[in-house]
């Protein structure tokens, strides 16, 4: 058999085969085989401390004064890796220490060394703190049992805080949605944007008294987020435009031209006096009117939400996302629901609400007249005469009944 010895990789520091450095045998047999320990020259010049070489187990040959480089290359490579790995456990265990130490020093009435006292002990969380036995912990610990059960309630209404606030950062997301309806759908049981995309908005709005067309929005771009299909809209069928036919033209009218009279054949007159001869009059002639051009008809451009005065595309948008693009929608809406939902000062819906109002021709909003108080009847007043003296009175059991 050969001495050769194969090279292993070192891949922990609690290996069940401890390390061995190799050695030469003398020259006549020019092999290698496995040493009893490494040279101190060795692990100097593999930068190994000897306190942790005593820590690491590895073997040590005081009588050895030789160096190897392959013994060299494998101590170097071996205390790397070691280092490597304690820095990153020292960097994680920092970090989740001051997680920790955060966490608890969010409850009230704890002080430092008892935060650190409680990380000792495991309590790495609030979530750990509440699963724990407040009687356990105090033995640990040395802390009071009061102390620990008054701890315990407190991380449990933060931790049911922190879960309420995250829902609602969550929800917050959507498009047209503040703190208000998001804490309502968290008290509903609607904790994530999961849960809102499979809602229907009828069911729902009859639920939270909502807009169902608000809630609608709030759905869609909630399957939106989380990548399902947004169902399509189905468009109203548009009305055909009817064509406007030209009005005819009317064919000219073709002048005649006046006949000719025939030419009367003079007679010759018998000798007489000549008679002056008296031209005839020329007919004035008759003027020709032309026809009457119609008026041409102004077509009339539909009215939309950028004929108001004083609309920006922010506030275009914003309404647009409510489904709000005509005048008449937006006549229907209520005012404050808008205004909290778009952020729309709520003077300027009014005002454009009005002028919409003008624009189509219907009439403004009139207040409703107050009722007239009746006026207060007059007392009556009966004279002096009539007055009968409280001495005249007959009580009522003087007074004998008729027969």
């Amino acid at each position: 058999m050969s001495n050769e010895v194969k090279e292993q990789p070192i891949d922990t520091i609690e290996s069940s085969e401890k390390k061995r450095p190799f050695v030469k045998k003398p020259k006549k047999y020019l092999n290698e085989r496995k040493g009893r320990g490494f040279s101190l020259k060795e692990m100097k010049s593999a930068s190994i401390p000897l306190d942790d070489a005593k820590q690491l187990s590895l073997p040590i040959d005081s009588r050895r004064k030789s160096i190897h480089d392959k013994n060299v290359q494998i101590l170097s490579a071996f205390y790397r890796n070691i280092v490597s790995k304690r820095k990153e456990e020292k960097i994680q265990l920092d970090i989740s220490n001051k997680e920790a130490f955060k966490a608890l020093k969010s409850l009230r009435g704890i002080k430092s060394s008892e935060a650190k006292l409680l990380i000792e002990a495991g309590v790495k969380s609030l979530q750990v703190l509440i699963d724990e036995e407040s009687e356990m912990l105090a033995d640990d610990t040395k802390i009071k049992v009061e102390k620990i059960e008054s701890w315990i309630e407190q991380a449990k209404t933060l931790v049911k805080r922190k879960g309420i606030m995250d829902s609602i950062d969550e929800l917050l997301q959507i498009k047209g949605m503040n703190k208000v309806y998001a804490k309502k759908l968290v008290d509903f049981g609607i904790l994530s944007i999961e849960d809102l995309s499979q809602e229907k908005a009828n069911i729902l709005s009859k639920d939270l008294k909502f807009s169902e067309k608000i809630i609608d929005v709030w759905i869609q771009d909630a399957m939106r987020l989380t990548g399902k299909p947004v169902p399509k809209k189905k468009k109203p069928v548009e009305k055909l435009k009817e064509v406007k036919k030209k009005p005819e033209k009317k064919p000219k009218e073709v002048k005649k031209k006046p006949e000719k009279k025939p030419k009367e054949v003079k007679k010759k007159p018998e000798k007489k006096l000549k008679e002056v001869k008296k031209k005839p009059e020329k007919k004035p002639k008759e003027v020709k009117k032309k026809p009457e051009k119609k008026p041409k008809e102004i077509k009339k451009k539909s009215l939309t939400l950028k004929d108001l005065g004083g609309i920006e595309k922010g506030d275009l948008k914003s309404l647009k996302n409510l489904g709000i693009t005509k005048l008449d929608q937006l006549i229907e809406e209520d005012i404050e629901e808008v205004a909290s939902i778009t952020g729309i000062n709520k003077g300027d819906l009014q005002r454009w609400m009005s002028d919409a109002r003008d624009l189509l021709g219907l009439p403004k909003d009139k207040e409703k007249p107050k009722e007239e108080t009746p006026p207060l009847l007059k007392e009556q007043v009966i004279p002096k005469e009539q007055i009968i003296p409280k001495e005249q009175i007959i009580p009522k059991e003087q007074i004998i009944p008729k027969e």
